[in-house]
């Protein structure tokens, strides 16, 4: 039987709170020398930058660039490969001589360049937050949206139904509970995060439909993991009319979510 099935859409546009950037731009500015000194003490010499950044970095570029044959200039990828990581190992130095120029004191202000891109940035910040992760996760001012909502839903919080953002539709049920004992925090938690990371993924790539299939097929695969096969089994990655499901799709040019929780 089907227990529950929601439709949520993605808000075009989300204004910050007006205090958000200011509260963001004075957080980075007042702590600037802290910020330094600790990222100074998370990668103080190559080869922790090598172990931290250098080496995940050359990893995931060899998974990404793959090819059978040479390229014109007669370099494989395994060349390529071995190029790009001595590159990324060798590049601390330059690294952390741009940071301490960012952070330098300057007539008299510690950070003084950290702080004018700091304060520089602050309308850009707006404007990608609003086009952004706000869109999926919402605020207590404006109200909980897509990925917040729907890990409320999930989980059981009957108060959602008064929250949902506008234009959500309830097709069958009401908010239920998925989760394994005990972890109700962990999966609301969990679902809130994946929706948001795939939702902003899936906007920026412009709703490419190898985006929309390969992370929905993430999402199938966290709720498996965390959500308890007696009342909710048999998950797909796609809309389907017997199974359990929370996917992507676009409609009339507009994303939205939509989840069906499903026992046989």
């Amino acid at each position: 039987m089907i227990h529950t099935k929601l439709i949520i859409p993605v808000a075009p546009f989300i204004t910050p709170n007006p205090d958000m950037s200011t509260k963001r731009v004075n957080n980075l500015v007042n702590n600037a020398e802290l910020i330094n000194n600790r990222r100074k003490a998370r990668v103080p010499d190559d080869g922790t930058f090598t172990q931290l950044m250098g080496t995940p970095s050359a990893d995931n570029f060899k998974q990404r660039v793959d090819f059978p044959t040479p390229t014109q200039g007669d370099r494989n990828a395994d060349d390529i490969h071995t190029l790009q990581r001595s590159k990324m190992t060798r590049a601390f130095t330059k690294y952390n001589d741009g940071l301490d120029y960012a952070f330098e004191e300057v007539d008299g202000v510690v950070a003084k360049r950290f702080k004018d891109k700091v304060e520089a940035s602050q309308s850009n910040w707006d404007e990608e937050v609003a086009k952004g992760t706000l869109r999926f996760t919402g605020s207590r001012a404006r109200g909980r949206q897509v990925a917040s909502v729907m890990g409320y839903w999930l989980t059981g919080y009957l108060q959602t139904v008064n929250r949902l953002p506008e234009g959500s539709i309830v097709l069958v049920g009401g908010p239920y509970d998925i989760s394994l004992p005990d972890l109700m925090a962990t999966m609301r938690a969990s679902v809130t995060q994946i929706l948001t990371q795939t939702g902003v993924i899936i906007s920026e790539s412009g709703y490419d439909p190898t985006m929309l299939t390969r992370h929905n097929g993430r999402i199938k695969n966290l709720l498996e993991k965390l959500s308890d096969p007696l009342k909710a089994a048999a998950w797909v990655a796609t809309r389907t009319i017997d199974k359990s499901y929370c996917v992507w799709f676009v409609e009339d040019g507009q994303l939205k979510l939509e989840t069906q929780i499903y026992t046989a």
